[in-house]
């Protein structure tokens, strides 16, 4: 089981179980990896959640913002982020074959990062 302490991911076992975690008498669950998509419908933010999407047509939105245990796609640029560096897993920046996109934030991936197609890093 992975719970966070402080800023760090920790996983705590018994032997070589994990083993559930309590705080106070609430059960403290890992959170559950999503892949989230972005196209920019209102704008380039990254913190807007206007922009981000539980599946790839774009007809259920998210409920949150993408956190490190998530992976993400995005079919649009991305021009600015107005909270911290965001991590997630897994990374692709897709272009229609049509418009060149952007990545214009810093970001952290801890797992594979994609660039297809016009899609680049100013």
């Amino acid at each position: 089981m992975a719970v966070n302490l402080g800023s760090s991911a920790v996983t705590l076992y018994l032997g070589s179980q994990s083993v559930n975690a309590y705080l106070g008498g609430t059960l403290v669950t890992p959170p559950v990896a999503l892949t989230l998509y972005f196209d920019g419908a209102v704008d380039a933010e990254w913190t807007e959640l206007g922009n981000w999407w539980l599946d790839d047509e774009h007809t259920v939105a998210a409920t949150a913002l993408p956190t490190a245990a998530d992976s993400v796609i995005a079919t649009a640029s991305i021009g600015s982020n107005s909270g911290s560096e965001p991590m997630v897993v897994n990374f692709t920046l897709n272009s229609n074959g049509e418009d060149q996109y952007v990545m214009q934030i810093s970001i952290t991936v801890t797992g594979a990062a994609v660039f297809n197609a016009d899609a680049f890093l100013p």
